[in-house]
């Protein structure tokens, strides 16, 4: 998904534009599913995904504001990310080992 988005920024600049990333990013889903991508639902497809979006950034809160909404694996972020890091080729939390000393002070 990573190397078809930033295709898709290379060949399409109406896509760079953030007005219509919702429905890009939308069509670009659908298509890797294999989703026929219909006239109508091409016009509805901003809207489709500014409700997912919308919808997981509640999903978000109220588990935050609600602890005891939360599912079993609700703590295992960090795992999950250093994970991905390693994955990557990174080493987890490498930015934290960066040294701060010699940073002119003003």
């Amino acid at each position: 998904m990573n190397e078809t988005i930033l295709q898709y920024l290379r060949d399409y600049p109406k896509f760079r534009e953030r007005k219509e990333k919702a429905k890009w990013i939308g069509c670009i889903v659908l298509k890797k599913y294999g989703i026929e991508l219909t006239p109508k639902l091409k016009d509805q497809m901003a809207d489709l995904v500014t409700d997912m979006m919308n919808a997981d950034r509640y999903w978000r809160m109220h588990t935050a504001e609600f602890p005891h909404l939360r599912g079993s694996d609700y703590d295992t972020k960090t795992i999950v990310e250093q994970q991905a890091m390693i994955n990557l080729g990174y080493e987890p939390n490498y930015h934290n080992d960066t040294k701060h000393e010699n940073i002119p002070q003003q």
